[in-house]
């Protein structure tokens, strides 16, 4: 029989810790694929950020497809 593992109270911050930024990523994520796919084309919407943050648009796009990609990249999900 197994004996069960006890964290540290370390151990047991960190795993908070994790679980909080993991958490953090999916919410953008999913924040940004409800923009991408609200009332607004990408392009609208790439055209309006680029031009309130006086980015290139290709940085933008760039920025923007980065974030939808979060969860894959990060989560494995």
């Amino acid at each position: 029989m197994k004996k069960p593992v006890t964290e540290t109270p370390e151990q047991k911050a960190y795993r908070e810790t994790v679980e909080k930024i993991a958490n953090n990523i999916a919410s953008l994520a999913d924040a940004v694929g409800s923009l991408l796919n609200g009332p607004l084309k990408r392009k609208a919407l790439v055209v309006l950020l680029a031009s309130s943050s006086k980015l290139s648009q290709e940085t933008v796009s760039t920025v923007l497809k980065s974030l939808e990609e979060l969860r894959g990249d990060w989560l494995n999900k």
